[in-house]
């Protein structure tokens, strides 16, 4: 009898679990369609996500209260903007430099090797930085090859990549190119790789480039 009354009670609080997620679940939906809302601004977006995640970091974290002042914080930044794309934009170039959370953390190892997109950079600064494969195909891309606009938006993205490091900037270009994209391109397989317009502007290469070793 006991195992019986121990086994309905483990099957109600599963059902209760599956409730509760049901119920997660359609709140977040709800959260979803008002964000479709155009007239919402990135404010009033981000304010109704932090409003539904709140209560859940305060369940789940023993440290929430720094995870929430990172989603006030996002608030105040998200209250700048009047339009979701120039604020997502904003933040995929430049994301928050570092997190209350990351901040505080005091096991941080500071000599470890930090593998990052360029995308991603903005906003924080290494002692030396390595920016590999700046070459033509690569900085810039092949699908940004033909559009004035998306060369142009590299060009500022190599920048932005450029300027992280406060000692030493090393830029790295291969003497050929094996990777898949390359055969996309050209159907003989792999070719010689030619340098990166963008370091080709002005005096760049005479000032900085070291041809005995070939290092930028």
């Amino acid at each position: 009898m006991f195992k019986r009354i121990s086994e309905d009670k483990s099957a109600l609080s599963s059902d209760d679990k599956l409730f509760k997620k049901a119920k997660d679940a359609e709140r977040l939906s709800r959260v979803f369609k008002e964000a479709y809302n155009e007239e919402k601004t990135p404010f009033d977006i981000i304010k109704m996500f932090n409003v539904y995640y709140e209560p859940i970091f305060r369940e789940k974290y023993d440290d929430f209260h720094k995870r929430v002042n990172d989603l006030g914080s996002l608030e105040k930044i998200a209250s700048r903007y009047e339009k979701m794309e120039d604020f997502l934009t904003d933040m995929a170039l430049e994301p928050p430099e570092e997190s209350a959370v990351k901040k505080n953390n005091d096991n941080t190892d500071k000599s470890k090797l930090v593998l990052s997109t360029i995308h991603s950079a903005k906003g924080l600064e290494w002692h030396t930085v390595f920016i590999i494969h700046v070459s033509e195909g690569c900085v810039p891309s092949y699908q940004s090859i033909g559009n004035d606009d998306s060369i142009e938006e590299e060009r500022r993205l190599l920048y932005v990549a450029m300027t992280r490091a406060k000692e030493n900037l090393y830029m790295l270009k291969p003497m050929i190119d094996f990777s898949p994209r390359n055969y996309m391109v050209n159907k003989g397989g792999p070719s010689f790789t030619e340098i990166s317009r963008f370091l080709k502007e002005g005096d760049i290469l005479k000032k900085y480039i070291n041809y005995e070793t070939g290092i930028f």
